[in-house]
Formats: structure tokens, sequence, C-alpha cells
């Protein structure tokens, strides 16, 4: 197992571990206590004009950190029946507060583990996030439903009818599990395994109505385990629809565990 350490420095001169871990590497914790929490301050300018309806979302400017493009949500939801449906009041409204990732090109595999902080000054407010993961395609924002009501954010909350939120990352890490071409190779690999593309081999694991017919290509096979070169040469020649081929039967092996094994040496 290996993986290596980089950093990214950006223009503010924030430094952020970065680590590409191979495919049976563990995640590792690159935090440490000289690592600097970094401080975003967001702003939502002319809050009180806000619209508020059920369920309507405002985003904030996108901001980097860690490599990648993020922002701030805000979801304005119903607490209580106190303001009609489609009501511009703030009675009985509650706000949250969501991080999420822009948009952006990723690469194949990519994800970011993060761990934050969202906090209101005016309102002695601050809310710790849990370990989430960002993965592409994937991630709909990590964050709190009720953060506060909006009752009291316009109360007591704004500076000059604008709403700061400060996030810090306590940790904010870049997870590539394995190079692009690599990931994408060994993805057409399991689709032959999957469609039992190019098979000349058949393997028939379990027993009685667990039995499973799973096919597969011995060179492979042999790539991915040449010690696997003596359980094909045990196997029988048999004719096939589409012509002859190879057959071993493992009765007293479990088909699910058995193709698990298969998959690893194909994507190896």
């Amino acid at each position: 197992t290996s993986s290596s350490t980089m950093s990214q420095t950006h223009n503010n001169n924030e430094t952020v571990n970065v680590a590409h871990v191979n495919k049976r590497a563990k995640r590792e914790n690159h935090d440490d206590d000289d690592h600097e929490k970094h401080l975003i301050v967001v702003k939502f300018h002319q809050f009180s004009e806000i619209k508020y309806k059920k369920d309507t979302d405002k985003y904030s400017p996108v901001f980097e950190r860690g490599g990648a493009r993020w922002k701030l949500q805000l979801r304005f939801s119903k607490q209580g029946a106190q303001s009609g449906e489609g009501s511009d009041s703030p009675l009985g409204y509650c706000l949250g507060v969501y991080l999420c990732l822009d948009e952006a090109p990723w690469l194949l595999g990519e994800e970011y583990s993060v761990n934050y902080a969202a906090s209101i000054p005016k309102l002695d407010i601050t809310k710790t996030s849990g370990e989430s993961t960002f993965r592409l395609g994937k991630s709909n924002g990590c964050g709190w439903r009720r953060v506060t009501t909006m009752k009291r954010v316009l109360d007591r909350g704004l500076d000059d009818d604008i709403l700061s939120i400060h996030i810090k990352f306590d940790q904010l890490e870049h997870i590539c599990k394995r190079w692009t071409s690599s990931l994408s190779f060994n993805k057409e690999r399991l689709k032959m395994l999957r469609t039992e593309a190019h098979t000349d081999i058949t393997f028939v694991v379990g027993s009685s109505d667990q039995q499973q017919r799973i096919k597969a290509n011995t060179r492979q096979l042999l790539l991915g385990a040449p010690a696997m070169k003596s359980i094909i040469d045990e196997a029988t020649t048999v004719e096939e629809e589409d012509g002859d081929g190879k057959s071993i039967s493992f009765p007293t092996i479990d088909p699910d565990h058995f193709r698990f094994v298969l998959r690893f040496i194909y994507a190896d």
C-alpha cells in the first residue's frame, strides 16, 4: 500500500493537505495540531429583501478551498402554521444552511472528505458537521435543515442588512482513489465480466438451487492471478453454443464469494 501527500497553496496563502491514495490504501487523516483552521466569511447582502417561500433556496457566491469550488446554500422551510403558504412574512420560517460543491469538471473517481463548522457570530450560533464525503454527481450538500428561526435572524442577526456566516474547515481532504486512466481501464474489464464478453471458460459454482454458471476469460484471469493456471488446466473441454469451451466445477464454494474474487482479479 502506498500513498503520497502534497500541499496546494492558494492566493490567500492557505495550504491544504492533499492525499492521493491507491485502491488498496485506507484513507489517511492528514490533520495535525499545527494545521491552521481556515476561516471563510460568506456574506448575503440585502438579506431582509429575500422573498420567503416554502423550500426556496438561495446560494452564496462561489469560493475555493482545497482545489475545489464550494458554495453555501440557504434553505427556508416552514416550522408551523403562523404564516400562510407563499407568504413573504418570515414568521414561522426556519433557516437551513448547507455546504455544497459547485459544478466542476472533476476527474473520474475524485472525492473530498470534509468536516466543517458553520457559525453566525451575531447570534452566537455554531453548528459542527460530522465527516462527510462529497462525490461527483452524488453530493447534494451537507448541513442542517434548521439552524435558527428567520425571525431571530432578522431581529438580531444582521449587520447593515447583511447576514454573515463563518465557515471553518476542520478537515478538508482530497482523495484520488486511482488515476483516471487506470480507473477507466478497470471499469471496462469489470464490464467484460458482468456482460460475459469474450469468455472461454465456465465455472459451475455451488450446489443444488444455489448453483451458478459464471463465465470468464482465461487470459484476463491469468493476467490478474497467474496462480490460477493450475486450476484452469484442470478444466474439461465442453461443447458450447458458440463452440468448444472449458468448464470446471466448484460445488462447495459460495457463488457470490467466487464472483467477488473474480471481480478483484479482473480489476487488479
